[in-house]
């Protein structure tokens, strides 16, 4: 059936016949996780490969998921991959209109789809972008994963699975689009099986680990590196209800994960929620934190034990997060501060990096040895090096490696622009240290050249910034004034409302607007002077973002020219970064 283990599938099977009775995947009620076994779910994925065999779907036809339910769309994609067929998948966070033009250009012949969003994507579709097998899927009131998927769309085994092979595609994910227009990225089995495996070389997990996802599993961080990462090594996964705060850590008590993939935004807010119920406590309890606190941080600078495992054990309880023992961060950067207060506490978040055109992880923090500034050194397997470094060692990141995409579907020109010499051209800026880490500072095209010709990048302001518990958000962008060719600073912050009223009380919306100028003043005077902010704004409401929580600069930078013709600014390479 397959190429060994070129493919994800074959890495299942292997873990299928070797483990048909563990745990696989998991869903709640809200009290406890029921989970399926991986006997289960494969059988299952082959009643759904089943369902399009019969359809007449054939190897290398695509096939659309656009499904509300995570667990139901990992069953879809392991149905669709086994099957040989090319998955498709639709960020449910755009709109109709997204969703048609996704269509429009993939024309899969199949299409899972949700109830909820069937309606408004067939009024919206052109009917010749249509596919010819409409799946619609309705998960409410099903709590037995197994009977999410209706009998109707699903069938025997065939006598002979279709053959794949490594360099068969098995995806075409559609890029989020924080700069410009979407490209369908195309994802072998041969990217797919070749990241998991590199991953499984670091040893991070192991087949007893148990996995919460609470990311869009659309996006290929989760889809890769949060469910064939850990089927394939047999580990299991227990999908959470959403990001709702309480919800999210019933969840994390009940399913007693020990691992969970995440996004800075959520490590950001978890780590902002201890701070605020420490200084709740009172005088006493509060010194006591700072004492074992300081011990924590010197256990660990001076002999790299990390003593807030067993010193903070009880806070982690009372928080829900006992049972976690690692954390990972992607998808954007990871404030250093955020990183190193959650690891004197005992619980290390790795910062990754990677991009969906490398399937998608290209390199992670180990976790001896990690530091919290860098997004660590290469996988096995996976060569990084700068481009054109200049003075300070900053440069554009190339890759490559067995995980890396052969190109843009259907885009040829974009596809050359990619590659350089074989390497894969990421548009991220950064550098490489001494001990072989990689620094991400910046996108290439976000770089804003002063007056002055100095090179400022606005991620690095953005990043300090993140540090004042006031700003729940900041956008450090470009502006060039009439007669001018040399770009401004300007910055634009969302201030955390419940940190102010928590703190402050009621606040006028001019009080608000001269703390946070003051603010971002005293942050950015410990900056280079070319480096400060000429123009602040403050948001009344967060930034438009993907959903992998990133920003959308460019509709920033829209918005800005409508209100303020005179003002600019951009964003780079449209593939989805994890930093």
């Amino acid at each position: 059936m397959t190429d060994g283990a070129g493919s994800a599938v074959h890495l299942i099977e292997r873990r299928v016949r070797e483990y048909p009775d563990r745990a696989a995947l998991g869903v709640t009620d809200g009290e406890k996780f029921s989970f399926a076994s991986y006997g289960e779910v494969w059988q299952m994925a082959g009643r759904i490969a089943g369902g399009l065999l019969r359809r007449g779907i054939s190897p290398g036809d695509r096939v659309g998921i656009l499904l509300t339910d995570r667990a139901t769309w990992a069953l879809s994609y392991l149905g669709i991959l086994r099957s040989g067929a090319i998955a498709v998948p639709l960020d449910n966070l755009q709109k109709p209109h997204e969703w048609a033009a996704v269509l429009a250009e993939a024309r899969p012949r199949a299409m899972y789809i949700s109830s909820a969003y069937n309606a408004d994507l067939r009024e919206e579709c052109p009917e010749q972008a249509v596919p010819p097998h409409w799946l619609v899927v309705n998960t409410e009131d099903r709590p037995d994963l197994l009977s999410r998927i209706p009998a109707e769309l699903t069938a025997d085994h065939p006598p002979t699975w279709p053959e794949i092979t490594g360099g068969q595609t098995a995806a075409l994910v559609f890029t989020s689009g924080t700069t410009s227009a979407p490209k369908g990225v195309i994802l072998t089995h041969r990217n797919l099986a070749a990241d998991v495996e590199a991953i499984h070389r670091l040893r991070l997990f192991d087949a007893e680990d148990r996995f919460l996802s609470v990311l869009p599993i659309h996006h290929t961080f989760e889809s890769t590196a949060g469910l064939l990462n850990p089927l394939c090594l047999g580990c299991s996964v227990a999908y959470a209800r959403g990001l709702k705060s309480r919800e999210l850590l019933q969840d994390l008590q009940n399913s007693q994960a020990t691992i969970m993939l995440g996004v800075p935004l959520l490590f950001e807010k978890l780590a902002n929620a201890i701070r605020r119920g420490i200084n709740k406590q009172p005088p006493v309890r509060r010194r006591v934190f700072e004492v074992l606190y300081r011990l924590s941080l010197a256990g660990k600078k001076q002999f790299r034990l990390n003593l807030g495992v067993l010193l903070f054990r009880s806070l982690r309880q009372k928080a829900n997060l006992g049972h976690l023992r690692l954390v990972v961060s992607g998808a954007a950067p990871l404030p250093p501060d955020v990183s190193e207060f959650m690891d004197i506490l005992g619980l290390p978040i790795l910062q990754g990096y990677g991009l969906t055109e490398t399937s998608p992880v290209l390199s992670v923090n180990p976790p001896q040895g990690y530091k919290y500034d860098t997004v660590g050194p290469p996988l096995p397997g996976v060569e990084m090096k700068i481009i054109n470094p200049n003075r300070e060692g900053v440069g554009e990141i190339a890759a490559r490696g067995e995980m890396v995409t052969p190109g843009y579907y259907n885009r040829p020109k974009e596809t050359a622009a990619l590659f350089a010499d074989g390497w894969l051209l990421t548009g991220d800026l950064g550098r490489r240290n001494n001990d072989g880490h990689f620094q991400i500072t910046g996108r290439a095209k976000n770089m804003i050249v002063t007056a002055a010709g100095k090179n400022v990048y606005p991620e690095e302001i953005e990043m300090v910034l993140a540090e004042s518990p006031l700003i729940l958000e900041a956008l450090v962008y470009g502006e060039t004034k009439p007669g001018e060719t040399r770009e401004r600073i300007g910055c634009a912050v969302v201030p955390d409302m419940e940190y102010l009223e928590t703190e402050f009380g009621r606040l006028s919306r001019e009080r608000i607007e001269e703390m946070l100028v003051a603010e971002v003043q005293s942050i950015c005077s410990r900056l280079a002077d070319y480096k400060r902010p000429t123009d602040i704004s403050v948001q009344e409401s967060e930034f438009e973002k993907t959903s992998t929580k990133k920003i959308k600069r460019f509709l920033f930078a829209r918005t800005k020219e409508e209100q303020f013709p005179l003002d600019s600014a951009g964003e780079g390479h449209d593939g989805d970064s994890h930093a």
